[in-house]
């Protein structure tokens, strides 16, 4: 962004195989918390066949685009519907959720069970193809309960900046769901007396994160929906 922030983002279909489908991106709040700045996303060219050309990449610099931003009031989560850049004549290939089926209801996930996600960890990719990197964990929390009062649950896993906006996936009756967006790492604050007049505070990184629940996208999803009339 125009602001400095960066992070990851999904892409997700609404109204798949519709003539009202579009094409959003899913993120963090506070990535994309202002539409009036510059969001440049880089996405790999398709050949006349619609298959990807990896590392043959087109760049899209998205520009005031507060008529197609939604935020959620409560939670670190928004979208940005890109279908008139992306969806057209020689426009960039795409892999997608379709909202209408990925979603998982936390009530069938426990503590231990196998996450991954998908995104850009301290800015990292592989540059050559233009492919993120999939990084794995398991679920810490009880996910059928709100940790802290809040819908989110927690992982265990060894991320780094870069990860917010990650889609958090887990494979669910032979089958890959979507259970939730990555939305913060936990440190713990720590600090050494270097004598009597000096100290280093710092932050640990404890290997743990913070995950909003995906029925929290689903109603920003839907908001969005009601609110452009498809």
């Amino acid at each position: 962004m125009s602001n400095g922030e960066s992070g990851t983002g999904f892409l997700m279909c609404i109204n798949f195989n519709q003539p009202t489908a579009r094409l959003l991106i899913i993120t963090n709040k506070h990535i994309v918390n202002d539409p009036r700045y510059n969001v440049n996303i880089s996405l790999n060219q398709r050949n006349g066949e619609g298959k990807v050309l990896l590392g043959e990449r087109t760049s899209l610099d998205i520009k005031n685009f507060h008529n197609f931003y939604q935020k959620h009031a409560r939670h670190d989560l928004a979208l940005i519907d890109i279908t008139d850049e992306v969806w057209r004549p020689g426009g960039p290939y795409t892999k997608y959720f379709d909202s209408d089926e990925v979603f998982l209801d936390s009530g069938g996930l426990w503590p231990g069970m196998d996450i991954f996600y998908i995104g850009y960890p301290d800015g990292r990719f592989d540059t050559y193809h233009n492919l993120p990197l999939v990084r794995s964990g398991i679920i810490a929390s009880y996910p059928s309960l709100d940790y802290d009062g809040l819908p989110q649950f927690l992982i265990d896993t060894h991320a780094f900046q870069g990860s917010s906006g990650s889609p958090v996936l887990t494979y669910h009756q032979n089958k890959m769901s979507l259970i939730g967006i990555f939305t913060e790492l936990i440190d713990s604050s720590r600090s050494t007396n270097l004598g009597s007049h000096a100290s280093i505070d710092y932050t640990v990184p404890l290997g743990l994160g913070y995950v909003l629940k995906s029925h929290i996208i689903a109603e920003l999803i839907a908001e969005y929906k009601a609110r452009k009339g498809i």
